[in-house]
């Protein structure tokens, strides 16, 4: 089977919890991206189709980097806003 995703750097503020607001640099994707980069979340899960439906809720997939010095490497943080 192919797959084709596509992606698109970006660099945006992340504000967590408490005020700490500062620049990382991420890329939107498409669901099928990780099809393609093969690659499998430690915590939670990754884009699906649904995710880029019309309306559908915003969702994040963290780097392990941003994870740990951002979010301490909270577990909790699988399902909270950022």
């Amino acid at each position: 089977m192919t797959h084709l995703g596509a992606w698109r750097d970006f660099s945006r503020n992340l504000t967590i919890a408490g005020g700490d607001t500062r620049p990382i640099a991420g890329a939107d994707i498409t669901a099928s991206a990780f099809k393609v980069a093969g690659g499998t979340p430690l915590l939670g899960r990754v884009l699906l189709p649904r995710d880029e439906e019309a309306g559908a809720p915003r969702v994040a997939v963290l780097g392990q980097e941003v994870w740990r010095r951002r979010l301490g490497a909270d577990a909790g943080m699988v399902g909270r806003p950022v």
